[in-house]
């Protein structure tokens, strides 16, 4: 996936290792100016997948069942991703 654009919103933490989070990063040409309650992230520190709550506030992910195979092949992909550069530094 290819980043397109950045997003910020009120600052949130991320539920796993507490970093803070303000700014999102739209994997796709669709997407709206900022998250929406619902979207899904990941978070670029420890690369738990999680998502924005109504008051956009960062939630852990852990309903994967609910998710489309695109969905989820994608934010595992970015998860991996995360990691991969953490083992690199």
């Amino acid at each position: 996936m290819v980043s397109k654009g950045v997003h910020g919103w009120a600052a949130s933490h991320c539920p796993d290792c507490g970093a803070l989070m303000d700014g999102a990063v739209s994997a796709f040409d669709d997407e709206p100016e900022r998250p929406r309650a619902g979207d899904l992230g990941v978070c670029t520190l420890c690369g738990a997948l999680v998502q924005f709550d109504r008051g956009l506030r960062l939630r852990r992910l852990t309903n994967l069942s609910g998710l489309s195979t695109e969905d989820l092949l994608g934010l595992l992909a970015m998860q991996e991703a995360v990691r991969e550069r953490h083992r690199l530094h």
